[in-house]
């Protein structure tokens, strides 16, 4: 009989521990904020008139000029998609002038896509259809200002506890490590020409946060992850 009478005592001790006992890990942390704040993201589109000769379906001379000004990447900025589709689909002529149009923008380094269909109709009198209306497409990115690497994520006691979003924190840090934010949303080719940028964002991201004391959080950082200085 003193057997049961032991495991009833036991059942009582583990109940009356597991009372006093703390709650699970996550609550050592702070509360996760109801809202973490995140990049803005503007998109805005626009229209341009391609304006062929009649019967013709390449540009050359002046208009060829003009077009490669007003098209040019540094002109259109990062965050461009250029659509272009022929102002008459199924029809020989202008379904060419689409084509040279894509491949003139391509060789230009400008991102574009082939639409099947119209992106917007022939622009007031222009309805002969001696030409190709593209849409151009801009993103624009902003990414939050806070702190991009909070100490706090370093006050840590115990590592098991379970780990909160960082929200803010992390998205900043997403803006620093591309040379500008907008790569966030529409990427960037990562061919020969585009390396120095490459550098830039990992300058810009081991250089942000510098204090007027001459500290730098994210070398800090650097240093207790790998022990060693950053140099």
């Amino acid at each position: 009989m003193r057997k049961p009478l032991r495991v009833s005592l036991a059942v009582a001790l583990l109940a009356a521990a597991s009372a006093c006992a703390p709650g699970p890990f996550a609550r050592r942390d702070p509360p996760v904020p109801a809202e973490a704040k995140a990049n803005f993201v503007a998109l805005t589109a626009r229209t341009e008139r391609v304006a062929f000769e009649p019967g013709r379906t390449a540009l050359g001379g002046d208009r060829l000029r003009d077009f490669r000004a007003r098209m040019a990447p540094s002109v259109l900025g990062r965050g461009h998609l250029v659509l272009v589709a022929p102002d008459a689909p199924g029809d020989a002529v202008s379904e060419a002038r689409a084509d040279w149009t894509v491949a003139a923008l391509q060789g230009a380094g400008v991102s574009v896509m082939r639409a099947a269909a119209p992106v917007s109709g022939p622009a007031a009198g222009e309805a002969d259809r001696n030409g190709v209306t593209v849409e151009i497409q801009q993103a624009r990115v902003e990414a939050p200002a806070c702190e991009a690497y909070p100490r706090a994520l370093h006050a840590r006691v115990d590592e098991t506890a379970s780990r909160r979003p960082l929200g803010c924190a992390t998205t900043a840090n997403l803006g620093l490590m591309v040379a500008e934010p907008v790569d966030l949303v529409t990427g960037r080719s990562m061919g020969p020409a585009d390396s120095a940028p490459t550098v830039k964002g990992v300058e810009k991201y081991r250089s942000a946060g510098a204090k007027a004391d001459g500290g730098n959080p994210i070398a800090e950082a650097f240093a207790k992850a790998f022990g060693g200085k950053d140099k």
